[in-house]
């Protein structure tokens, strides 16, 4: 695998970069989602018109349902996943008094839209292809490591970016949430690298940069609102000056 030489970050010792880590949400795509506004979104997809209480409620059911759901993202599956929110929208229709039989189309809408390329929740940034092919080019191994659930494939694939990229690791499935360092690890480990020889791109200061310093690897900023100055930049090619 070809390597890059990255210049030294604070203390870090600056060696050939053979792995790049990065983020997925405003990072690679644009847009978030809230869970229960994202409820909402699917049931008015699914042609249900919902009583005013339904955000409440349903933010009530998610805090006692979570347990289940993340046990089922341990499992990897995402169609594991999905039953569980159907268990818990059975009980936000009942308790709604709608019939909870439309639990399955209102998860299926959900899915839908999570990974539609016009429904406007997520899309790519405007350099996130050409960075990925210019990276991949370059002999560089690339990972995603963000803070999802197990659509994580799902929504990359649907944008075009899982053919762009070795793996992705997301934080519901793996059992740990960044700053948390398992996921770097993890990817450090597959990748067959040494921390040093790895870099992290995020937009988090808190959970992107945090992880990187718990995984002893280098780490940029991107924060597409300001100047680059730092280790921060505003766009993911100008990664490529901190590569070389």
């Amino acid at each position: 695998m070809a390597a890059s030489t990255l210049r030294p970050l604070g203390t870090l010792c600056s060696m050939p970069v053979r792995l790049v880590t990065l983020d997925c949400a405003n990072t690679l795509l644009r847009g978030s989602w809230e869970p229960v506004e994202f409820a909402l979104w699917a049931a008015r997809e699914a042609g249900l018109c919902l009583p005013s209480r339904a955000g409440t409620e349903y933010a009530a059911l998610l805090r006692t349902h979570y347990p289940a759901i993340l046990a089922a993202n341990r499992t990897g599956n995402y169609a594991t996943v999905q039953a569980e929110y159907v268990a818990l929208g059975e009980k936000w229709l009942e308790g709604l008094d709608v019939d909870p039989g439309i639990a399955p189309e209102v998860v299926k809408a959900s899915g839908s839209i999570l990974t539609s390329t016009t429904s406007g929740l997520f899309e790519p940034f405007e350099d996130t292809i050409l960075f990925l092919q210019r990276a991949r080019a370059e002999g560089l191994r690339l990972t995603v490591v963000s803070n999802w659930d197990a659509s994580l494939p799902l929504v990359l694939e649907a944008h075009g970016l899982a053919g762009l990229v070795d793996e992705a690791y997301a934080s519901l499935v793996v059992g740990a949430e960044k700053p948390d360092p398992t996921m770097l690890r993890l990817a450090i480990k597959s990748a067959g690298v040494a921390p040093e020889e790895t870099l992290h791109i995020g937009d988090d200061p808190i959970d992107d940069l945090g992880a990187a310093v718990n995984a002893g690897v280098q780490g940029l900023l991107i924060d597409r609102k300001s100047a680059s100055q730092g280790n921060t930049i505003s766009t993911l090619m100008e990664a490529f000056a901190w590569i070389g």
